[in-house]
């Protein structure tokens, strides 16, 4: 008889049902250390029996199809297709199946372990406007805080049956195609098949009526800024008006001025020009272009006006600049 495959399905799953065991399963989320040690469908007898026992890992269970019972901490409670529970570390369970719906369970197995932290995590600046972090540590501050929201919501999970309301049982049958059909990148999409389950999973506690995780988020103006200074970084070579920019972030040409004040105490035009000598300045040094041609190639309409800015900024001309920079490198 074909069981109700409702929640995932489940057929091509019980050809193999412990393909995603087969495959060494570890991986880093934030600072925590995850490693697989079960990952499967289990089709159970009508009427068996799996006697108390608990885990040092969390064990997800989640109900395919069937009916049953389990016992977690004294307590027994019915079970059904659709729900699910999980038995953290420590927690004592039993479980008997149904004599004639016997249970389909997808179960994951998961050890965690807490990884050793680096307090010397690199910070986002505003430093004109552009982020500056190692490559290791892109983006991990969020990383690492969603990771620690999860596996402390993990830990505080009630001991009993709940509804999986969030379709996470999908996740794994999304694993185990990814596998089957040799997809590309497959080690990241099991890896993040068993993020979102863990994530849907501590989710689903309403032990906690607030939000759990607190988003990322930035001023407007900030915002604001960093657009302006990502065209004029894009744009810098060509003719720049206040207006252009202003229209392009999408506020006046009052408030950009009040937007570069607040995070560079100076003004549009003071930025513009430090990025256009920032790029002249290396193409001095290079010595293969005249001023004059270096001078139009970063956005000045004449090179007069470049001599007089340089010569406020750095205390001497261009081309004084040049020739130094042409004697330092035949030295």
């Amino acid at each position: 008889m074909i069981k109700n495959e409702r929640f995932v399905p489940l057929q091509p799953m019980r050809e193999k049902p412990f393909l995603l065991e087969k495959l060494d399963l570890k991986f880093r989320w934030g600072n925590y250390g995850f490693r697989v040690l079960r990952f499967h469908l289990n089709s159970f007898a009508p009427g068996a029996k799996i006697g108390f026992h608990k885990h040092s890992e969390f064990e997800f269970h989640f109900v395919a199809s069937g009916k049953g019972s389990v016992v977690l901490e004294d307590q027994t409670y019915f079970l059904q297709e659709g729900m699910f529970y999980l038995t953290g570390p420590d927690v004592l369970h039993a479980q008997e199946m149904d004599m004639y719906d016997p249970l389909e369970e997808l179960c994951l197995h998961l050890e965690i372990v807490p990884l050793t932290t680096d307090s010397s995590l690199e910070q986002m600046d505003n430093d004109k406007g552009k982020a500056s972090a190692t490559p290791a540590d892109w983006g991990k501050e969020q990383e690492i805080s969603e990771a620690e929201q999860c596996v402390r919501q993990l830990y505080n999970l009630p001991a009993r049956p709940m509804m999986d309301r969030r379709q996470t049982m999908s996740h794994f049958y999304r694993a185990y195609d990814a596998i089957v059909h040799h997809e590309s990148g497959v080690y990241e999409t099991i890896r993040q098949c068993i993020i979102q389950i863990m994530l849907l999973t501590a989710h689903a506690s309403d032990q906690e009526k607030r939000p759990w995780l607190t988003l990322p988020h930035r001023e407007a103006s900030e915002v604001h800024f960093q657009m302006a200074c990502q065209f004029i970084r894009d744009n810098y070579m060509f003719p720049i008006a206040l207006e252009e920019v202003a229209t392009t972030v999408g506020i006046s040409k009052r408030q950009l001025q009040r937007v570069f004040q607040k995070y560079t105490s100076a003004t549009f035009t003071a930025y513009l020009e430090e990025v256009r000598l920032t790029h002249i300045c290396t193409e001095l040094r290079l010595g293969n272009k005249t001023v004059e041609h270096i001078a139009l190639d970063n956005g000045f309409e004449n090179v007069n006006y470049l001599y007089l800015v340089f010569k406020k900024r750095y205390g001497m001309t261009p081309r004084s600049f040049k020739e130094q920079a042409q004697q330092i490198i035949n030295e």
